[in-house]
Order: C-alpha cells, then sequence, then structure tokens
C-alpha cells in the first residue's frame, strides 16, 4: 500500500486533526512539515500548523460538481469521513488514520486556475494582485508569496515613479512574467501529483525546483 513521502494536490476535500498531542503516531507520521502519500491518481496531503494542530487534505480528481452533486457524503461528519476513506480501501491504515480521526470541519474544495500566461492590457486606474492576477493551484508554493511580493513592487513602482500610471505599467509588466512561471511550476506540480506515479513525478518535480532554485541568478 502507498506510504508517506516527505516533501516540503485538484484538492477535493479537507479535515483538521484534533491536535498532535492527543494522536502522537499521527504526530509522528506527519512530522515537522508536511507530508505526502501519493498513489494512483489520489494523494493525502498533511501539515503540522499551529498549535499542534494537523491539516490533511484528501485530494482526488473528481468533476467540479462532486461533492454539490452527491459524491461527498456531507449529511454528517462520519458519513463524510467514511466516504472519503471508501475511496483509499486499499492504503496503509496508518495513512487513513488521518480521515478517521480528523474533526467534524471538512469542507470540500475544488482547485481553479487561470490560464498560464493570463494577462491583460493594462487599464488606467485599475490593476489586480494575488489571486485575483494569476489564480493557480497550490502545487508551486507561489501563491501567498507571489501576492506578497505583488504588493511589494507596487510599492516599489509607486514610490520610485512620478506617475502612477506608469508605476502599475512596470508592475504588471515584471508580475506577468513571474506569474506565468510561478503558474508552470503549479500545473506541473498538480498534473505530476495526482498522476498514477505521483510519488516518483512529485520527487522529480521537487528536484527540478531545488535545481532552478539553486542557480546563483536565482538566488
Amino acid at each position: 500500500p502507498p506510504s508517506p513521502a516527505r516533501g516540503c494536490n485538484r484538492r477535493a476535500s479537507r479535515s483538521a486533526p484534533r491536535g498532535s498531542a492527543q494522536y502522537p503516531e499521527i504526530a509522528q507520521l506527519v512530522g515537522h512539515g508536511t507530508m505526502f502519500a501519493l498513489s494512483d491518481g489520489k494523494a493525502l496531503v498533511s501539515q503540522l500548523n499551529s498549535n499542534a494542530h494537523i491539516r490533511t487534505y484528501v485530494s482526488l480528481r473528481m468533476p467540479e460538481e462532486w461533492s454539490s452533486n452527491g459524491g461527498l457524503d456531507l449529511s454528517s461528519p462520519e458519513n463524510a469521513r467514511a466516504c472519503l476513506i471508501s475511496h483509499f480501501s486499499d492504503w496503509s491504515p496508518r495513512l487513513l488514520s488521518l480521515i478517521a480521526n480528523c474533526s467534524d470541519r471538512i469542507a470540500p474544495l475544488p482547485l481553479y486556475a487561470l490560464p498560464i500566461g493570463h494577462s491583460w492590457t493594462n487599464r488606467v486606474g485599475v490593476t489586480l494582485l494575488g489571486d485575483a492576477a494569476h489564480l493557480m493551484s497550490p502545487f508551486s508554493g507561489e501563491g501567498v508569496n507571489g501576492a506578497m511580493l505583488d504588493a511589494a513592487e507596487l510599492a516599489i513602482f509607486l514610490d520610485q515613479e512620478d506617475d502612477c500610471k506608469t508605476a502599475v505599467k512596470l508592475y504588471e509588466a515584471g508580475m506577468f512574467v513571474r506569474a506565468e512561471q510561478a503558474a508552470e511550476w503549479a500545473a506541473g506540480g498538480l498534473e505530476g501529483t495526482m498522476s498514477d506515479d505521483g510519488l516518483a513525478s512529485t520527487l522529480e518535480w521537487m528536484q527540478s525546483r531545488h535545481d532552478h532554485d539553486s542557480t546563483p541568478e536565482n538566488h
């Protein structure tokens, strides 16, 4: 059965186990960062959050309306847990404990993304930052980072340029380039993670990101 692979997913649902102190075996499985378990186009991804909480994402390739059309039984937390576990029936019991012991806060989270290379013609008086400008899956790890960099660069240009119209054009030009690369990484990470050979694909993707980030020009 699939085993966990540690590393720094289409997420159909999420659950939050009730604290690592209460569940030491789950805490040991997840560790101090993020744990990936990948196989057959499915994933369990758990991460240690603040206050010793562990958040788990149950990732499945499903139609957009899967949960709203009854694919995920949300009539009770017990039924939701049983429904999710049924999609991982041949997985290790240690991994299934992430779902079986989760709290009652279970929510479907479809993933959306703008097209890679999305851009727009500059319009005076308005621009976009963060997800509004470059919505992508979380598999590049650049969502919040990109949004903060958007804000910082726009602020710098507004401070440096006498004309705010020029400042916005400069910000957008640089942001489009950054966002396209991050979107490519996110799409590649998503496809690899949710592939039939997700573990090998994800390790290859992580290595390529490491190699890219380790080059002198990217420091």
